[in-house]
């Protein structure tokens, strides 16, 4: 037996340590043997559908092929592996065996349905949880690298061409995304199909048509879960798991595929063990996960109310049998067994609803009736959802307990009514004595509160209308104080610069010239250091020497 961690040639089959394999593939691969068989492949296709029984063998390579492409295959075969599948010739070998890591595609499937734990009764439940797993980015697809990043580390003996095979055999449609329905296919156990009976199935139809309340022919979400809740509580959060091809209603087909998946036979006991579970839940006092003796007779006789009597006979006689670890308890697994022969000695083969057909109607025609916790349910129904709802099952308790204090109180009330009076009064009193100083106190703290508050606010008010004041002033002075000196340096500026006549003086030439006319003789007056000289002459606007006199 090689090591651990050896694997297998792909072409070959011989076995290698990891640092020896790929040295050993790549010479491998270049035989002529193989180069021939990939293009063989190349011109089949690496992946064909399983042969049929029927199928005629190729007397080269042993392959069977339907009859008419079995001649062709035989002329490749011949002419491009003279000696047998793969350099050996090897009658019966199965279909792409040994070929590039592939292999059978089925037996792959098969063992990753085993490593997976996939087995005839699995529920699709499980599948679902396994798909969201798988579905890394939660888009509703498995991509090629979502799915080959999982199989590397769950088969890390698969190669990379075995993956991409499984990849290809689960994506139907070849839009290289895997939905959940191919998901499903997929994995589904080949021996898994179950064939319900005629009467399951009209009772099935019976029950999904009584609760598709629009008659759409689909169970919306809210439908399914109202479905489940009256049928299989524990199963009320499922609808994606039943939605195969998550279009956001479920089928009839999707239904009755869903319904055989977790019920695990044909009909209706799934219901009724959800029922006779929470039973025991409930008359687990103690919560030990054991029921004694008293307590399962008890649970006995509210599961079959008509037999009392045979339950605390057929008890005594044979509790021996039920209790199979005689630790002078029953749990829940060696109750289901005995219960199994309960329904067998009292002829109860049925669950819910009934078998007979008139009586299923009679009960599915009923009006919905409302549980404490506001969901819709059959009234056959209500009571198994009140004992395992925690909402209702709390309101029950209310109001039981409501009750309860209801009958203490009338009982103490007409033992002793003059003293309860006496000092109902004498605490209403005391209490409104209470109350009242507090209030008193409590008002006159406000009050006061409301007066320092006032108090404060119109100081405040005081303060801040003589700070706008006393800054108002400031800035109106301020002002007219630059104002002046604005207009008594105007004054003296203007006195500087004209004479009497109202001429100004050149700053380099000291000539006069109207104020308007100074700018542009001084940005050109001859004396103005660094100018340019040859000024031309000034003329006054009242002189105009084109004009004759």
């Amino acid at each position: 037996m090689p090591p651990r961690g050896w694997k297998p040639c792909p072409h070959c089959k011989q076995v290698f340590s990891p640092s020896s394999m790929k040295a050993h593939v790549n010479r491998c691969s270049q035989r002529e043997e193989v180069k021939a068989e990939h293009e063989l492949r190349e011109l089949e296709g690496f992946l064909r559908p399983p042969p049929l029984p029927d199928w005629p063998q190729c007397p080269n390579c042993g392959e069977q092929y339907g009859q008419t492409a079995i001649d062709p295959h035989v002329k490749r075969c011949r002419r491009l592996r003279p000696h047998g599948a793969n350099g050996f010739f090897s009658p019966g070998a199965e279909a792409c065996q040994g070929l590039w890591g592939v292999g059978d595609v089925s037996d792959l499937i098969r063992q990753l349905r085993e490593k997976l734990g996939i087995a005839e009764d699995t529920g699709m439940d499980v599948v679902r949880a396994l798909f969201e797993q798988w579905d890394e980015n939660g888009d509703g697809k498995i991509s090629k690298a979502e799915m080959t990043a999982v199989l590397q580390t769950l088969m890390p003996e698969f190669t990379p061409e075995q993956i991409d095979a499984l990849f290809d055999a689960a994506d139907e449609d070849h839009n290289q995304a895997i939905d959940y329905k191919e998901f499903l296919d997929f994995l589904a156990d080949p021996n898994s199909a179950k064939q319900l009976p005629r009467t399951d199935i009209e009772a099935l139809r019976a029950l999904f048509n009584r609760f598709d309340t629009d008659v759409d022919g689909f169970l919306e979400l809210g439908e399914f879960r109202t479905l489940m809740k009256n049928m299989i509580p524990t199963r009320a959060g499922d609808f994606d798991v039943a939605d195969v091809d998550s279009s956001g209603l479920i089928s009839f087909d999707e239904f009755v595929k869903y319904w055989s998946s977790v019920v695990g036979k044909a009909g209706f006991r799934a219901g009724e063990l959800d029922e006779v579970a929470d039973m025991f839940l409930r008359f687990d006092r103690d919560d030990s996960g054991e029921l004694e003796r008293e307590e399962f007779v008890t649970l006995l006789d509210n599961i079959f109310p008509d037999h009392c009597e045979q339950n605390r006979e057929i008890m005594d006689a044979e509790y021996v049998n039920c209790d199979a670890d005689l630790n002078d308890g029953v749990s829940f697994h060696e109750f289901l067994a005995y219960y199994d022969r309960l329904r067998h000695w009292y002829g109860k083969t049925g669950g819910w609803p009934p078998d007979d057909v008139e009586e299923r109607m009679e009960t599915l025609s009923k009006d919905f009736v409302k549980s404490y916790c506001g969901l819709d349910f059959l009234p056959d129904r209500l009571h198994v959802h009140q004992r395992s709802c925690e909402e209702c099952k709390r309101a029950i308790a209310e109001a039981e307990e409501a009750r309860r204090k209801a009958r203490e109180e009338a009982m103490a009330a007409a033992a002793a009514a003059e003293e309860a009076r006496r000092q109902a009064e004498e605490e209403a009193r005391k209490r409104w004595e209470e109350e009242e100083a507090a209030r008193l106190a409590e008002e006159e703290a406000r009050k006061a509160a409301e007066e320092e508050a006032r108090r404060k606010a119109r100081e405040e008010a005081e303060a801040r209308r003589r700070a706008r004041e006393e800054a108002d002033e400031r800035r109106r002075r301020a002002e007219e104080e630059a104002r002046r000196r604005a207009e008594a340096a105007a004054r003296a500026k203007a006195a500087e610069d004209l004479d009497e006549n109202g001429f100004k003086r050149c700053r380099f030439c000291s000539r006069t010239f109207f104020p308007e006319r100074l700018p542009r003789h001084e940005s050109i007056c001859p004396k103005k250091p660094g100018t340019i000289h040859g000024c031309r002459p000034t003329v006054t606007p009242v002189e105009d020497l084109s004009r004759p006199t």
